[in-house]
């Protein structure tokens, strides 16, 4: 049987393994899980673009600590349901889509090599983080943002009860609004 027919599947977790090579497209396409945790592992390659097309009610996706590289795919916000997501060691832009997973409560995108648009200085990604109103949990550290901390930062939700920006390169004033972030 095929790992992509388990339709009763709710969760996978492999983590701390030594699985290599490609994370099987086919892990993406199960259709009722709800959670897929490949963590600590030394898979490599690029997340399929339509990596969350096939997953309606995915709820957590952890991939960090592996070998993966590439971009993360703009599909990802098809993972409406998501809670929870840690990914590690992308390149790219920092994905706007994050705004569109609504219920997200813990963001871990540590260590990658995440960047922020080379016309604008600010970190704008604040802004469409500012979407997910149920965020507990920012990490965001080890990235290459180089930019100006945003205004937007203040805006985020009020359930925001840590966030990590560590050797970011992040410059500028931290608002005095940021007490708004009661949490």
């Amino acid at each position: 049987m095929e790992i992509g027919n388990l339709f009763n599947m709710d969760r996978l977790a492999l983590d701390n393994n030594s699985f290599t090579g490609r994370i099987p497209p086919i892990v993406f396409n199960i259709l009722g899980i709800r959670g897929i945790s490949l963590l600590c592992n030394n898979f490599s390659g690029n997340l399929p673009e339509t990596i969350a097309i096939g997953l309606p009610g995915l709820e957590e996706l952890y991939l960090g600590i592996n070998n993966l590289s590439g971009v993360i795919p703009d599909s990802i916000s098809n993972a409406s349901k998501l809670t929870g997501l840690g990914l590690g060691q992308f390149t790219g832009l920092f994905p706007h889509p994050f705004g569109d997973l609504r219920f997200l409560q813990y963001l871990n995108v540590i260590e990658n090599n995440l960047m922020t648009e080379s016309s604008s200085s600010e970190l704008s990604f604040f802004s469409a983080l500012t979407h997910c109103q149920q965020l507990e949990q920012l990490c965001i550290g080890y990235n290459p943002l180089n930019g100006i901390f945003s205004s937007f930062v203040v805006n985020l939700t009020t359930t925001l009860e840590y966030m990590y920006a560590a050797y970011c390169g992040i410059r500028g004033y931290i608002p005095n609004e940021i007490t708004n972030l009661c949490s």
